[in-house]
C-alpha cells in the first residue's frame, strides 16, 4: 500500500502548558490580539502556531483549529493590504521582520495542515474536511515555493518531497 511522507516539525517530548487545544479557547485567545499592530499580531500569532504543530497529544479538533488561524492569517494579511494597520509608516527593518515572519506563519500552517492529513488516518473525519485539509496543506506549500522565488532564497529544504508517494509503511 502506497503510503504519503511529508515532512513536519518534531513533535515535542512534553506538553507545554501554553499550547491551545481548544477551539473555544483559540478564538478567545485571538479575540484578544493586538490587530492594531500587526508585527506583534503575527509574532503571537506564530508563536502559538508553532506550540500547536509541536503538541505531543493527539488533536482531534486540528482541522478547526487550523481553520481558525487560517481565518486570522488572512485578517491580518487584509489588515496589511489595506493599510489599516499602516505598515507602510513602519520603518523598512520593522516592515522586513513583518514580512519574514507572515512567512513563517506560512510556512507552519503548512506543516499544521500536513500534520493533519497525516492525522487522518488515525481520526475519522468527513471527505469535505479532508479535502479542503488537503486543498489548504498544498496551497500553504505553494506559497511556500513563491515566497522563496519573489525574495530570490533557494528552494526550501525537501521542497520536492512535500507530498511525495512512496510504497511500504
Amino acid at each position: 500500500m502506497a503510503t504519503l511522507q511529508l515532512t513536519v516539525p518534531t513533535i515535542a517530548h512534553v506538553e507545554n502548558p501554553n499550547t491551545i487545544t481548544s477551539p473555544d479557547e483559540l478564538r478567545e485567545w485571538m479575540d484578544e490580539l493586538p490587530i492594531a499592530n500587526p508585527l506583534l499580531t503575527a509574532e503571537n500569532l506564530l508563536l502559538s502556531l508553532q506550540l500547536l504543530n509541536r503538541h505531543p497529544g493527539a488533536l482531534s479538533e486540528l482541522p478547526e483549529l487550523l481553520s481558525l488561524y487560517l481565518h486570522m492569517f488572512g485578517d491580518l494579511l487584509d489588515l496589511l493590504r489595506s493599510g489599516t494597520g499602516k505598515p507602510s509608516a513602519v520603518g523598512r527593518r520593522a516592515r522586513a521582520d513583518l514580512d519574514e515572519t507572515v512567512q513563517q506563519i506560512n510556512k507552519e500552517l503548512a506543516f499544521g495542515y500536513k500534520r493533519a492529513i497525516l492525522a487522518r488516518q488515525a481520526i475519522p473525519m468527513p471527505r469535505e474536511v479532508a479535502a479542503e485539509i488537503l486543498t489548504n496543506g498544498l496551497n500553504f506549500l505553494a506559497n511556500e515555493l513563491m515566497f522563496a522565488y519573489v525574495h530570490y532564497r533557494r528552494e526550501p529544504a525537501n521542497a520536492n518531497r512535500h507530498g511525495e508517494r512512496s510504497e511500504g509503511g
